[in-house]
């Protein structure tokens, strides 16, 4: 028999109990590495579906955008965006940052003619693809500081779920955050997270920071069950500055998972906070960017 056959197709794909809906899996996943800093796991996963959620005032969360306006001798120059936004409860933006750069390198600036100098980040790269990355760095770590900034911003009394890691951010006990990739290896053995239902999380950990005396606590969350799926699916990463806190900030990720069909590969780790922020500032980007799309 073989697999080219149509009855034996259909005979392997029952056996397999086949899922058309199958997500593909995160080739990453084959180069995941483990965190440099410390984690030790502090106490065991428990079903959160019945725990009061932590009341948030605000969902915080960026975005980034480059586009190569053109080459000079093979060098790109640049236009980059990025934006940070908050939204409240009822869904709307309330605070906003955002800042447009032209990226060059320092033999192409002559091309600018003197204009758009407070606007323009002149590298010292000559060789293009070093420029290229520079730009993507560039623009990650200023789209970081904007939601730094904005954070910062906002009245330190207000409770914020931010799109991301704790690391490297503003302390502050009412910040926390929630990152959508499994990239970092945390725990000393994950086989729970493979098991992980649905509304349950795994173990609590501490993670030190290797550079700060900072500690962050975290925990896996399952949104979404994992059958006939990758075992990352629906699993997120949870981190609080208190340890106390991560239940309650584990029931509002799951009460405020996104549902139905999915339209984008993160769909089943998105919480509709998230979302809607990250939406919002696609949808208001700068009307330059709209032309030249």
């Amino acid at each position: 028999m073989s697999i080219n056959e149509k009855s034996a197709l259909k005979e392997l794909l029952k056996m397999v109990n086949y899922n058309p809906n199958a997500y593909e899996m995160d080739l990453n996943g084959a180069s995941r590495k483990r965190s440099n800093d410390s984690a030790s796991v502090i106490s065991k996963g428990l079903t959160i579906k019945n725990i009061e959620p932590l009341d948030v005032d605000y969902f915080l969360d960026g975005i980034q955008k480059t586009k190569i306006l053109s080459y000079s001798s093979g060098r790109p120059i640049t236009l980059t965006y990025q934006a940070a936004g908050a939204i409240d409860k009822q869904g709307l933006m309330a605070e906003k940052l955002e800042e447009t750069k032209i990226i060059l390198s320092k033999l192409d600036l002559h091309l600018l003619k003197g204009k758009f100098n407070q606007e323009v980040t002149v590298l010292e790269e000559v060789l293009p693809e070093k420029i290229y990355e520079e730009v993507q760095i560039r623009n990650s770590y200023e789209r970081n500081a904007l939601e730094n900034d904005l954070a910062k911003k906002i009245e330190v009394s207000k409770k914020i779920l931010l799109d991301g890691s704790l690391k490297n951010r503003n302390y502050n006990i009412n910040h926390f955050g929630i990152i959508k990739t499994t990239k970092t290896i945390y725990l000393p053995e994950e086989e729970e997270l493979n098991s992980l239902e649905e509304g349950k999380i795994s173990s609590i950990f501490k993670i030190t920071d290797q550079n700060s005396e900072v500690e962050r606590y975290s925990t896996y969350l399952r949104l979404n069950s994992n059958d006939s799926q990758s075992w990352d699916y629906g699993l997120v990463r949870l981190e609080s500055f208190s340890y106390e806190m991560i239940p309650a900030l584990a029931s509002l990720a799951y009460r405020s998972k996104q549902v139905g069909r999915f339209e984008d590969g993160r769909g089943d780790r998105h919480l509709l906070g998230i979302r809607r922020c990250e939406e919002l500032l696609r949808h208001n980007l700068p009307n330059l960017f709209k032309i030249i799309s």
